[in-house]
């Protein structure tokens, strides 16, 4: 189970979110977080007090450990971008009859929205399924209003754990980034 603070409202209001996850899949969030706490566990020690409890954590010019910041996330990622859309290049230019696409450029309301919409997809296109596994309080918060109408929405219970479920193994983070 992960276990995070979600702001909304403008961080007018806070709520908590939560989300079991299947442990057999490697790359179950649980299985990541795992892994990034032992990649930064050095670090946590030498980190802020106020920092410690943190996920994401790097070492800064001049040795100061802190807390990754979106600026440096984005950075990161268009560089991991350009690199793969170079090797698409090169794969393209040396294969002209088995083309691959290029990554598009990447931005948080795209891959936040993409998240959604994987969600919707996966569950059927059961759109409660994916407002209570996302924790929105609005079921369209990501469809567009002219897509409202084509949406399958049951009456029946909303089936929130559709990846089974990991009840002992418990993860408790605040902002979606801390350490328990």
């Amino acid at each position: 189970m992960i276990d995070w603070a979600k702001g909304g409202a403008g961080r007018m209001l806070k709520r908590a979110q939560r989300r079991t996850f299947d442990r057999r899949r490697p790359h179950a969030a649980p299985n990541l977080i795992d892994k990034v706490l032992a990649m930064t566990a050095p670090l946590a020690a030498l980190a802020r007090l106020g920092e410690r409890g943190r996920l994401f954590l790097l070492r800064r010019p001049y040795r100061q450990i802190g807390v990754v910041q979106p600026l440096t996330l984005y950075d990161a990622i268009t560089r991991f971008i350009d690199r793969e859309n170079a090797r698409v290049a090169a794969w393209n230019a040396e294969h002209p009859d088995r083309l691959r696409s290029k990554l598009p450029p990447s931005t948080r309301i795209l891959f936040r929205g993409s998240v959604a919409t994987e969600h919707y997809r996966v569950s059927g296109g059961d759109i409660r399924v994916a407002q209570a596994v996302l924790n929105h309080s609005r079921a369209d918060t990501y469809i567009a209003p002219w897509r409202t109408a084509p949406m399958r929405i049951p009456t029946s219970s909303l089936r929130t754990d559709r990846c089974g479920s990991d009840r002992g193994n418990s993860h408790r983070t605040e902002g979606a980034a801390h350490r328990h």
